[in-house]
């Protein structure tokens, strides 16, 4: 898509309650230099999808969800004309927590299929 386009298109946005740090898209519109021509804003990426198809809207969302997304529903994924950083994934929690069953589980899952991963949608 080019520039042009990504900024002309209708965007369907997600926005978090409590953003800290600078979103996809604000990260694309600082590297456009404009804005992006918001139509609907959702609070989760699971809405976008459904939002999109048979539309002339378009969204940013990670690449192994639009994949996902893609293969249920009549979608195209196209590459961005700007390079968006790799987000990286951590996990944290308190060590007086280390006695919890339960989350020791999620996290030993996170770190057994974690490094499975790969950047392919």
């Amino acid at each position: 898509i080019s520039r042009e386009a990504l900024a002309a298109l209708p965007h369907v946005a997600v926005e978090f309650e409590r953003q800290r740090a600078p979103s996809a898209v604000q990260w694309v519109h600082e590297r456009l230099g404009r804005a992006l021509q918001r139509a609907i804003t959702v609070a989760n990426y699971g809405s976008v999808p459904f939002l999109l198809v048979g539309t002339e809207r378009i969204s940013l969302m990670h690449a192994r969800m639009a994949g996902m997304f893609a293969a249920l529903l009549p979608l195209s994924i196209v590459e961005l004309p700007v390079e968006i950083p790799r987000i990286v994934e951590v996990i944290q929690w308190r060590g007086a927590n280390d006695a919890d069953e339960g989350l020791m589980w999620v996290v030993d899952m996170i770190a057994t299929l974690a490094p499975g991963l790969t950047d392919q949608a």
